[in-house]
């Protein structure tokens, strides 16, 4: 009896480590980097996806702390607003901050085409 409650609590558990979802493919058609390095947001010409229930879904937000090297990721971002590349973001969670009125969905990774 044990061993199916605990391989319920088991799916049920990793359900949650594996949050986010994709955007689908789009172009940015906005991109606003914080001056001190700390954060990115991103306006997408795709439909908004909010897979994790954040309080608002106007944005896609990379937030920045300074104890990671996030440039390739910027770098990445700028590249593909100046060439209209068609892109694929994964989202992670919420911002742990409220910008811009609320916690927006988090960036992850971007997939450039």
């Amino acid at each position: 009896m044990l061993k199916p409650i605990a391989f319920i609590l088991l799916m049920v558990a990793s359900s949650q480590l594996f949050a986010g979802g994709s955007t689908g493919n789009g172009t940015i058609t906005e991109l606003f980097i914080k001056a001190d390095g700390t954060l990115a947001r991103v306006m997408f010409s795709a439909a908004m996806v909010n897979p994790d229930g954040c309080e608002k879904d106007v944005f896609y937000i990379l937030e920045m702390d300074g104890t990671q090297d996030n440039s390739p990721f910027i770098a990445a971002l700028l590249s593909a607003q100046a060439s209209k590349s068609t892109v694929q973001f994964w989202l992670n969670g919420c911002t742990t901050g409220s910008h811009w009125g609320g916690t927006q969905p988090r960036l992850h990774s971007i997939y450039m085409r």
